[in-house]
């Protein structure tokens, strides 16, 4: 048993460390960033297309909003192309930019949304596990014009992010439990230098001198 459980200690501490070296990598970046920005007014009850990019799984997106009111940023796993050729195939008025057809858009292609906030100031980030083409939309619920600024940046890690920090989620939880056995029985020693294992169970040995001399008191008698 004892060997059994300095195995499990020592594989648990293996597998935190390891799990805290993946967490660092997956911070690491290789140093290439390339970001677009800009600002600009969406019209009542419209919609426009912020920016279009292409995402690898060593590469992690970063994106910054901010409007003068309440703005819906929605994030698309689609080509920009992909989204203008349905709405006009939806709508034949030529509105396109009309927010109904983008709403009709989401309601019909709902496994293209990757993710779709509401807010004035916002900040997204994403770090894709394949290859995906991203359309960054924004779109005015209000009645009113907004002007809206924008920055996205595209950070070049040195691993692919998501899986890297996916397999440290699963590493450090595992090692915590399998060397937690171990490191409370080591403290529960420290605490009493004497511990030893009686019959299956700990106790000090103070406790099993006072048993032996109890023992021999009832011998005598």
């Amino acid at each position: 048993m004892k060997r059994w459980m300095t195995v499990m200690t020592r594989g648990g501490s293996v597998l935190i460390v390891i799990g805290l070296a993946l967490l660092l990598v997956s911070f690491i970046s290789s140093g290439g960033t390339s970001a677009s920005q800009g600002s600009v007014t969406i019209h009542d009850r419209s919609w426009v297309i912020l920016d279009s990019i292409v995402l690898t799984p060593q590469t992690d997106l970063i994106l910054k909003t901010n409007a003068d009111a309440r703005v819906d940023v929605i994030l698309l796993q689609i080509e920009s192309t992909t989204l203008d050729n349905w709405i006009n195939g939806y709508d034949a008025s030529g509105d396109t930019l009309n927010l109904a057809n983008l709403q009709a858009f989401v309601r019909a292609e709902p496994e293209a949304v990757l993710s779709n906030r509401t807010g004035v100031n916002l900040l997204y980030q994403y770090a894709p596990i394949k290859v995906v083409n991203i359309t960054i939309v924004a779109s005015n619920p209000t009645v009113s014009y907004v002007t809206l600024n924008y920055q996205s940046s595209i950070l070049t890690q040195l691993s692919p992010v998501a899986e890297v920090r996916s397999l440290a989620e699963f590493a450090i939880p595992l090692g915590l439990l399998m060397a937690t056995p171990g490191i409370a029985e080591l403290m529960i020693k420290r605490k009493d230098p004497q511990t030893l294992v009686h019959n299956g169970r700990t106790e000090s040995k103070s406790d099993s001198r006072r048993k032996n001399d109890n023992g021999r008191g009832e011998a005598d008698r």
